[in-house]
């Protein structure tokens, strides 16, 4: 039995229990104001016979509702719906407005079933051109993010191809070991590249516990200065003792602030100055990490949590979009603003427990 599916089927959209229940209670909705605005009407056949021609167009209400809620389909059903309630009474004379002729009554419903379907239709429609755009975008974010891997891919190939070129030709003087060693960083350089690319792909796993994120903020700085050396710029931390712990997962929130800090440590320069600050904001515990770098355009302070938008040299392009990945399956929110420093203002917030 063949089970393939090829490009152009289509795929049912399985609705889950919260979108079912939501269609329910909107049926619900539109039945009962029908029958509402009958019962009404038919309750003032005697009396009050002014608003019988405002019943009529009350029932303009659920029909453009349906026709929001389930497009064509709901903009048929629910005009025939209330043509069949009201139709028996135009028929027999029976709760007619004297002021309208039967003419007018057959030409309301008529305009029921039009109004309806037509906006039905121009619902449908809507929706379907929004998906369409939202296929658009998808489609060129994947090549976007296709043409950032093949790049981040490309560059270091190409080095370690080269250098094996220069290799295989045995030259007079070739300093192996230097070839040698770049071959070793590209390597690593992929290897880097790999693992980030396959963090950011996959879930979130957290394992939270009750962490001091003042310690974490010192490790963070060990680890980075270390690597950094004398070109580690001045750092500052602002951590009250009292509102410096939170429930998180240790390793993944250091990935973060190694991230965020080491990108601070970076636009600053040796010479540049950092502020690290702690607060405790309602139920969140706020860590904003502030630097006297170029800072951040405006216009770029949310793309920059994109895939392969970094402009450090160096880097993948990775770092910030995990990071915000990470915070979120943490509950939490990561995002970009300027500092009094002059630089960039990143601002990390996670619950407390």
């Amino acid at each position: 039995m063949n089970t393939s599916l090829s490009c152009g089927d289509s795929v049912p959209a399985i609705e889950s229990p919260d979108m079912k229940r939501t269609k329910v209670i909107q049926f619900i909705i539109v039945f009962a104001s029908a029958l509402l605005i009958a019962f009404y009407h038919f309750k003032m056949i005697s009396e009050h016979s002014q608003f019988h021609s405002l019943h009529y167009r009350l029932n303009y209400i659920p029909i453009i509702l349906s026709a929001i809620w389930f497009e064509i389909q709901g903009g048929i059903i629910a005009p025939i719906l209330i043509t069949f309630l009201y139709l028996p009474f135009a028929i027999w004379g029976f709760g007619m407005d004297h002021t309208n002729t039967e003419l007018n009554i057959y030409l309301e419903f008529v305009l029921y079933n039009a109004v309806g379907w037509i906006a039905g239709w121009l619902v449908h429609l809507r929706i379907k051109a929004e998906e369409k755009l939202e296929e658009s975008k998808r489609l060129a974010l994947l090549g976007e993010f296709a043409a950032g891997v093949v790049h981040e891919i490309k560059n270091p190939v190409q080095t370690i191809e080269g250098a094996v070129e220069l290799l295989k030709k045995k030259s007079v003087g070739l300093n192996v070991d230097e070839i040698l060693s770049i071959v070793h960083d590209e390597a690593k350089r992929l290897d880097k590249f790999a693992g980030e690319f396959l963090s950011l792909a996959k879930s979130q796993v957290t394992h939270k516990i009750e962490t001091d994120i003042t310690k974490l903020l010192e490790v963070t700085l060990e680890r980075i200065g270390m690597a950094r050396g004398d070109e580690m710029p001045q750092v500052e931390i602002y951590a009250p003792a009292d509102i410096s712990s939170c429930v998180c997962d240790p390793l993944q929130i250091e990935q973060v602030l190694v991230n965020v800090i080491g990108n601070a440590v970076e636009a600053a320069g040796k010479t540049g100055k950092i502020k690290i600050s702690v607060a405790d904001i309602y139920h969140l515990l706020s860590i904003s990490i502030e630097d006297s770098g170029p800072g951040v355009e405006e216009s770029e302070r949310t793309k920059i949590f994109e895939p392969f938008r970094s402009k450090r040299k160096g880097g993948t392009g990775l770092g910030l979009p995990i990071s915000k990945k990470i915070v979120e399956a943490h509950g939490g929110r990561i995002y970009c603003e300027e500092s009094l420093l002059g630089g960039a203002k990143f601002v990390i917030e996670v619950p407390k427990s």
